[in-house]
């Protein structure tokens, strides 16, 4: 779909789960702002999981865990993120991608014999977090400079 048509979606959903949820960003390729979008993704800290469980079941939503819930929403396939105030900054920069970007910057960490944690803890060195208060704080651990989402195709 186009991406003034998922933006639009997207912003509808937004405002539907807003009282459930202490933070929430649209991400993947909306926030990138390509012209095609797949699916809506976003990333959200509930509020209240009860409250969100219920809201999400009245929009149908049936497939899902405690980090990831699927449905349908006005024609479009959505993926929620669910995320907690550590795990928000690094599960952002890795569900806006795009696939091709994270996979450069997981072999840059390599190379600087640290782990690009995609499940949300950050960047590692032997299993200690070094990086994952803000994609600032992740992107400088790689030593480069904050990227702009719609810069991240590739490294």
């Amino acid at each position: 779909m186009e991406l003034e048509r998922a933006r639009a979606i997207a912003t509808a959903l937004v405002k539907e789960l807003e009282p459930c949820c202490k933070k929430m960003t649209m991400a993947g390729s909306i926030r990138r702002e390509r012209p095609l979008v797949k699916d809506i993704d976003l990333v959200l800290i509930p509020a209240n999981q009860g409250q969100l469980a219920v809201k999400l079941h009245e929009l149908g939503c049936r497939i899902g865990g405690p980090k990831l819930q699927r449905f349908q929403y006005m024609g479009a396939s959505v993926d929620l993120y669910l995320a907690n105030e550590e795990t928000f900054p690094m599960l952002l920069l890795v569900r806006t991608g795009s696939a091709a970007f994270n996979r450069d910057l997981a072999m840059r960490a390599k190379a600087k014999l640290l782990h690009f944690a995609a499940d949300g803890r950050g960047i590692l060195k032997d299993d200690q977090r070094v990086a994952w208060r803000s994609e600032e704080e992740i992107f400088g651990a790689l030593g480069l400079p904050y990227i702009e989402p719609s810069m991240r195709e590739r490294l």
